[in-house]
């Protein structure tokens, strides 16, 4: 064959509604694999709803979000991402955490955000003695033990009210507390809230579809050549 007949080949119609074939199916299923790999903070990671136009992450900012539904979902990192919900009366806690393993069957939390009630938090990370005074912290998760924190517990800062949140535990099997401090006040002291965590994971399709979208596109390649 010479060289003409080949360009000519490469060329036709046939060839160039294949190549185009491929690359169209591989975009389409490489996206969807991307999409299928978004962990939501809702639902999932629970952060709540906010309200259209609203995109909150997990370290607080609007990195990496995408808004569905007036639900949120955040790129997964390789921290463990866990999804928490905290209930008492006259108010409802939920969000995503993002935190490192220490190798000893706990986590720390390195990152948070989600709602009180309607109000967005972020968690304030390290340890020790609250920026306001009223809680010592530590942000540390027990995922498998009880209680899923200690009597320190998590920390966070109300983004509108500029109060600060701890969710802790005082033993096994008991119920846990949610107080709030403002203005030299505890605002919520509630010692019977119920606390929930869950570990999200990546699910086996987003690998599956993510090796069908680099076989499209390895196809196309082969078929170029």
């Amino acid at each position: 064959m010479s060289s003409t007949e080949k360009i000519e080949k490469t060329n036709s119609p046939g060839a160039v509604f294949t190549h185009a074939t491929f690359i169209t199916l591989a975009l389409l299923v490489f996206s969807s694999s991307l999409y299928a790999g978004l962990t939501p903070c809702t639902g999932a990671y629970n952060v709540g709803n906010s309200g259209a136009g609203a995109l909150v992450s997990p370290d607080g900012s609007s990195s990496g979000c995408e808004e569905v539904d007036k639900q949120f979902v955040n790129f997964q990192g390789a921290d463990p991402l866990f999804s928490f919900t905290d209930t008492g009366a006259g108010f409802s806690i939920s969000g995503s955490l993002s935190a490192t393993d220490n190798g000893d069957g706990t986590f720390t939390v390195t990152s948070g955000s989600g709602f009180f009630n309607s109000d967005a938090i972020v968690l304030i990370p390290g340890s020790g003695t609250s920026p306001l005074g009223a809680f010592g912290y530590d942000n540390l998760l027990s995922p498998t033990g009880n209680p899923l924190v200690d009597v320190n517990g998590l920390l966070f800062s109300d983004t509108v009210t500029g109060a600060e949140l701890n969710i802790f535990a005082n033993g096994p099997s008991i119920p846990y507390s949610t107080y709030t401090y403002l203005g030299g006040t505890y605002v919520l002291q509630d010692n019977n809230s119920v606390f929930l965590l869950t570990e999200e994971s990546p699910e086996p399709a987003t690998w599956t579809m993510l090796a069908l979208g680099l076989g499209f596109i390895a196809a196309w390649r082969q078929s170029r050549g």
